[in-house]
């Protein structure tokens, strides 16, 4: 599959969010959780919750959070991590009280896929290894807002937020990322990923994906 070309590429740019999160940033990305990664932890939680996530999160080192913007309106974000066991171990402080909101609303699934996920059981159906010579960085998380979706804008997100971490001197040379619907699998696919192996969930498996960068 070939990926979509952003034919009009002016007023955009891509921002790191770094140190700091301004309200407007704050609000304009938890919006984008809540309604294109409905699928993810983050999107069932309190909007407390995922502001102190957000705001540890552009603090951390090892962390990145990227933001494209069409002048000043936030069309979409990318949030990328160095090691994948970081998301569980630097946020482990707000671990009782995501547990605790994800028990009073039920979110019986969402519980036991974290589950699956933290004691690396979800794992099973992936076979294939990461060479211990290779730099890699995880795309946790990815959304463009829906009116601007299958334009272009996705690509140009992820293909200028690695150019910004390759410019700081952070060596990467291959993105993985997870596809947790056929929507979001064939958004990949489009835009040259390869599928590398399966996480289990309940109900339903992530495809695991990588590019080459």
């Amino acid at each position: 599959m070939r990926s979509t070309k952003l034919k009009n590429q002016k007023f955009l740019t891509v921002k790191e969010i770094k140190k700091n999160i301004q309200l407007k940033e704050l609000n304009a990305i938890i919006n984008l959780i809540k309604k294109e990664n409905y699928k993810s932890i983050l999107s069932h939680l309190s909007k407390k919750i995922i502001t102190r996530y957000l705001e540890t999160t552009v603090k951390y080192n090892n962390a990145h959070i990227f933001v494209l913007l069409k002048k000043n309106l936030i069309l979409g974000y990318a949030l990328y991590f160095k090691r994948e066991t970081d998301i569980f171990q630097k946020f482990s402080y707000l671990k009782f009280k995501i547990i605790k909101e994800l028990i009073f609303g039920l979110k019986i699934i969402v519980l036991l896929n974290i589950f699956l996920a933290v004691t690396r059981f979800d794992l099973i159906l992936f076979k294939s290894k990461k060479k211990k010579d290779e730099n890699y960085i995880n795309l946790n998380l990815l959304a463009i807002n829906r009116k601007y979706q299958s334009k272009g804008y996705g690509n140009f997100l992820i293909e200028n937020s690695a150019k910004k971490l390759r410019s700081k001197n952070i060596k990467v040379k291959k993105i993985i990322c997870e596809a947790p619907s056929k929507r979001v699998l064939n958004f990949y696919l489009k835009n040259n990923f390869k599928i590398i192996g399966k996480k289990l969930r309940l109900f339903h498996n992530f495809y695991i994906l990588q590019k080459r960068i």
